[in-house]
This record gives structure tokens, sequence and C-alpha cells, in this order.
């Protein structure tokens, strides 16, 4: 049985650091998701560690306690994951939408899955970007080569006069 005895450090240390099975640092956890993963058997205590203060995974399977759901409302926890990803599109690609080019409010940003979760896409940054609803909603029923020719066609809208634009293909 795994001790889930966090006395000496429940007093002490608000955060617990947490290594990995080949003991690279991983993450940080709170008491409370420490103590959760010492009594799922997901983790034990680091005897090496001096304050003991660290976490060691016992599963590679198992993820770091920032990847992993806990008992918090999953309302506040997807809300601030949503806004990590839109933090993270926004450095990536600007405040522009993908699809118009044109600036965007935080509020007015939407996560445009470039192939849809429906037919098989991922929630991975390699396969989101930021969109303005009207465009997500417009553009939520292509397939993945016409949502990129849509945003194609408005770059070169932005870049060259329209007369040279409408005499493309």
């Amino acid at each position: 049985m795994t001790d889930v005895s966090v006395a000496p450090v429940a007093s002490t240390y608000r955060v617990i650091k947490v290594f990995g099975v080949n003991g690279q640092a991983l993450a940080t956890t709170s008491i409370s998701r420490a103590i959760e993963l010492l009594s799922k058997g997901r983790a034990e205590w680091d005897s090496t560690a001096p304050d003991q203060s660290c976490l060691r995974l016992l599963s590679e399977k198992c993820h770091p306690p920032s990847e992993e759901p806990s008992a918090e409302s999953n309302d506040k926890k997807g809300g601030r994951k949503r806004r990590r990803v839109v933090a993270t599109l926004r450095k990536r690609d600007g405040d522009d939408c993908f699809y118009c080019i044109r600036p965007m409010a935080r509020e007015d940003m939407t996560l445009e899955h470039l192939l849809s979760l429906r037919d098989g896409g991922t929630n991975c940054y390699a396969n989101l970007v930021l969109a303005c609803g009207p465009c997500n909603h417009a553009a939520g029923h292509l397939a993945v080569i016409e949502k990129v020719k849509l945003r194609e066609r408005t770059l070169l809208h932005v870049k060259f006069p329209t007369t040279i634009v409408s005499n493309l293909p």
C-alpha cells in the first residue's frame, strides 16, 4: 500500500514537484492532486528528496498532473485550458482571424479545427487556428483543403490589387 500521508509536507509546501519514471522533472502539482496520485497508486514520495516535497510517477502511461483531469470542476478546468490554448495560438498566429485576416478581440476568438473532430481531427495545436465566429461558422463544413484555399484567396486579396487577383483561376 502506498503511503499517502502528507503531514510533513502539507504544513510547509503548497506545491509538490513531480518527476517521471526516469527522473526527469515534469511539472508541479498541488497537495490535493499529490494525494490523489498517491491514493490511486500512480506515484510515490521520492525518498531521496531531503525535504519530502517530490513525487515520482510509477508509470510512463501516467500523465503529468497538469494534463490529467482531477476532481475539480470541469467547467473551471475547461475554461482555464481553453484560455491557455487561445493564448498559445495567439502567440503563434497573432490576433487576426485565420480566414478573413481581420483583427479580433479576445472574446471574439473561436477555436477552429482544420480537420474537424467528426472527421478524425484532434485538439492538438497543429490542427487548431483562431477564427472569428462568422468565419468559423462559414468554414465549418469545408474540407481541410478548401479551408486552406479560402485563406489563400483572402491573403491574395490583401496583398495584391483586385484587378490582378480577379484574373487568377
